[in-house]
């Protein structure tokens, strides 16, 4: 019975594949077809779980940090990151104790897929508590996010992500991010997080300061540029990334915008003891470097990636995003020379899969949990 789920569960997830990739492609569904869409997604969530209850523990977790051991960081009133007595008007005087709301938008990373998953077919669910950007769920002793820091400085931040849920779901709250979304989905992913943020009423939408942490780009690597002219893609990034921050920063009041470059997803090839499975799925994911047109050209291709990693940096660099007191936009420079762990398995070494999910693609929690340690430019968070 159970060979006979994960077979049904299988095909409906290259189903559900294949109707990603065509929104991918800017091919919109009738609405009676994206409810049945919808529909189908939380049905082979339901199965995906029922079929093998996800665990929060073992090697691809965090190890948890003792109670006694106390928060890092001073939160105390009148320490350098708790909330301003008066609450500031300008994002330069922004503590971690005025941000009182979270918000996220990207890929499958920020959705959190995998995160928790111990087999392939759970690396379909978006375990989106865990996720590194925006994800809430329990505390910083057992899920090290974003959020789950933020929580220390001020325990009434709203916005994160609780649980497994689909962007579409009222636990995913402030977190748009969707797979297989590309650079070209950021305007409507902005525009989304706007109309929840403003229908919330745990929100004063124009006096709240928020942080939204951007990170998008990886399908654009896997599945796009190379069906097309590659060498415009630092360009078409620029571009793509420029409109959603200008939307963002015309529409929304009182924002700290986190950008974090995508990831060099050609690293992947690297992983010296990926299994079988994790093979197969990197052809279907990553077509561009895994299947037939990545032969020939992974030395172009990766220094597609760096040049389009460095457009993050240009964009905060020239000041455009500089004019306004309410409004500012930092860049992570981690990500761009993230490299895989390794271990030692009996007289080798070997890649450490504890940082990856079971489809040795995307993040495990433990791999959340170690983006969260990268993570600088924020106000006064690690001070």
């Amino acid at each position: 019975m159970r060979k006979t789920s994960s077979v049904v569960c299988s095909v409906v997830a290259v189903c559900l594949c294949f109707m990603q990739s065509c929104t991918a492609r800017e091919i919109r569904p009738l609405p009676q077809t994206n409810r049945a869409y919808e529909q189908l997604r939380k049905l082979l969530l339901s199965a995906i779980k029922d079929a093998a209850p996800l665990k929060r523990n073992g090697a691809k977790f965090q190890e948890p940090i003792p109670g006694g051991t106390p928060f890092p960081c001073n939160t105390g009133p009148g320490s350098p990151g708790a909330r301003s007595p008066i609450r500031p008007t300008t994002v330069h005087k922004l503590r971690p104790g005025d941000i009182d709301v979270v918000g996220a938008m990207g890929d499958s990373i920020t959705a959190g897929n995998g995160a928790a998953s111990l087999n392939m077919m759970q690396a379909y669910v978006e375990n989106r508590g865990l996720s590194f950007a925006i994800g809430g769920e329990s505390t910083w002793r057992k899920y090290l996010t974003l959020p789950n820091i933020l929580k220390e400085f001020n325990p009434k931040l709203v916005g994160y992500s609780l649980g497994d849920s689909l962007g579409f779901m009222n636990d995913s709250k402030f977190n748009v991010a969707e797979p297989i979304a590309m650079n070209r989905d950021l305007v409507f992913q902005s525009k989304l997080l706007i109309r929840r943020m403003k229908a919330d009423q745990n929100v004063d939408f124009y006096k709240d300061w928020k942080i939204v942490t951007v990170l998008m780009g990886h399908n654009d690597f896997c599945s796009d540029m190379c069906y097309r002219d590659w060498t415009i893609l630092p360009e078409k990034t620029r571009t793509e990334l420029e409109i959603a921050l200008s939307y963002l920063q015309e529409n929304m009041p009182r924002a700290l915008i986190n950008l974090v470059p995508p990831l060099d997803v050609t690293n992947i090839k690297s992983i010296t003891n990926a299994a079988p499975e994790c093979q197969m799925f990197f052809r279907v994911a990553c077509s561009c470097f895994f299947g037939p047109r990545g032969e020939y050209g992974q030395e172009v291709f990766k220094k597609i990636i760096k040049m389009s990693q460095q457009i993050y940096f240009e964009i905060v660099n020239n000041d455009r995003y500089a004019n306004k007191e309410d409004f500012a936009v930092v860049v992570q420079p981690f990500s761009l020379n993230a490299k895989f762990h390794y271990t030692t398995k009996g007289d080798k070494n070997v890649t450490d899969l504890s940082d990856l999910a079971a489809d040795c693609l995307h993040l495990s929690q433990k791999g959340h949990a170690l983006g969260t340690r990268k993570l600088k430019k924020l106000p006064r968070l690690y001070s």
